[in-house]
């Protein structure tokens, strides 16, 4: 590490999806990574690192500046909506911080290149965490093509389906087709779209997707989604990926994929 031998970070964000963070990545970071201080504006969503022991009372903060400068670290961890970062970049700048953040890096392509453009003129690195592509299923897909034996890729299909009642209650959901659409795309099909890219060995040149709100009679409004992507090489993918199933066949951590070969 560049100041540390074990990372010092700093955590935004403490309430939401905070909880994986807390429970489930955060224990496995001990041996090269240490959580010295965490913030959020909200006080109530500042007790879960200190009920899973992440961090002290003490050391959770409402005003990020004081935060950071009465713990110093190595890079800032943020687990926040996407529209609510810019400021924590531009902290990042001034402090010389590097930045880990979830998916997706930003709310809008406008702000990604901005977050892009600060981080990299002030010599700083920014990664995005997209983990799907590494989970073992996906790796040992991998392997198989890399080997050759079954000759070049034809194309790539994947599947991600849930059930409507997984959606029933979930608030992220009632929001106008629009916004769900955007949200859905950023937030849900990068994973998908970040696998066939591991897969293929390429970047995207084209993605289509269609993406539409599904309204049953139990009232869940979950989203629903058909993508192709035709990637740099030329290797073609197809994408189903929906919130509106009345089973579910492939969920998460439980996706499908295939490869047609020569």
């Amino acid at each position: 590490m560049n100041r540390h031998e074990t990372a010092q970070i700093f955590l935004v964000g403490a309430g939401g999806f905070r909880e994986f963070w807390e429970e489930i990545f955060i224990p496995k970071m001990k041996d090269f990574a240490v959580p010295v201080a965490a913030v959020d504006v909200s006080e109530e969503a500042l007790k879960l690192p200190v009920k899973y022991g992440t961090v002290p009372a003490e050391k959770c903060y409402t005003d990020p500046r004081k935060a950071i400068e009465e713990n110093p670290c190595d890079f800032l961890v943020l687990v926040i909506p996407p529209r609510a970062r810019m400021q924590y970049i531009d902290l990042a700048v001034e402090y010389g911080l590097d930045v880990v953040c979830e998916k997706p890096l930003a709310d809008t392509m406008e702000h990604a290149c901005e977050i892009y453009a600060k981080m990299r003129d002030a010599g700083l690195k920014v990664s995005v965490t997209v983990s799907y592509r590494m989970e073992q299923s996906k790796q040992s897909l991998n392997r198989i093509l890399d080997c050759g034996k079954y000759g070049p890729i034809n194309y790539l299909v994947g599947r991600l389906t849930m059930t409507r009642k997984y959606n029933q209650g979930k608030k992220w959901f009632d929001k106008p087709i629009d916004q769900l659409i955007r949200d859905n795309i950023s937030g849900g099909l990068i994973h998908e779209l970040d696998t066939f890219r591991g897969l293929a060995r390429s970047n995207a040149k084209k993605v289509y997707a269609k993406v539409w709100k599904f309204n049953p009679s139990d009232n869940s409004g979950g989203p629903s989604a058909f993508a192709q992507v035709e990637m740099e090489n030329g290797v073609q993918c197809v994408l189903e990926h929906s919130h509106a199933n009345a089973t579910e066949l492939n969920g998460w951590a439980h996706e499908f994929y295939r490869a047609e070969c020569a």
